[in-house]
């Protein structure tokens, strides 16, 4: 993974997850961040372009369940997963009184 090829100490963010959770356990280099968010982009809009149409239809392993096409995998990241930070910014919006959802 990315954060953890030298770039925990670059960024601030530890390696050890649950440090995170620790109010003095760590501080955010935004400098560093913004290049980290930066190589993550050009690495993902890469692997994007790769991509071929008879890719979609491979199996992969999945660390979540069972192997399932890349598509299927696709869907479900990006659907579902952001489905869930969008149910977490509007519970955070709801909590400082701002309308949450849109509708």
């Amino acid at each position: 993974m990315l954060h953890e090829s030298g770039w925990a100490e670059e960024i601030g963010i530890p390696l050890d997850r649950p440090q995170i959770w620790q109010r003095d356990a760590w501080k955010l280099n935004l400098a560093g961040f913004d290049a980290y968010r930066r190589e993550a982009a050009q690495r993902s809009e890469a692997a994007f372009e790769a991509i071929k149409p008879e890719d979609l239809d491979r199996e992969i392993e999945w660390a979540r369940g069972p192997s399932r096409s890349l598509s299927t995998t696709m869907q479900v990241i990006f659907i579902n997963h952001g489905m869930g930070h969008c149910g977490e910014i509007s519970t955070i919006k709801g909590m400082q009184g701002l309308k949450g959802l849109p509708f």
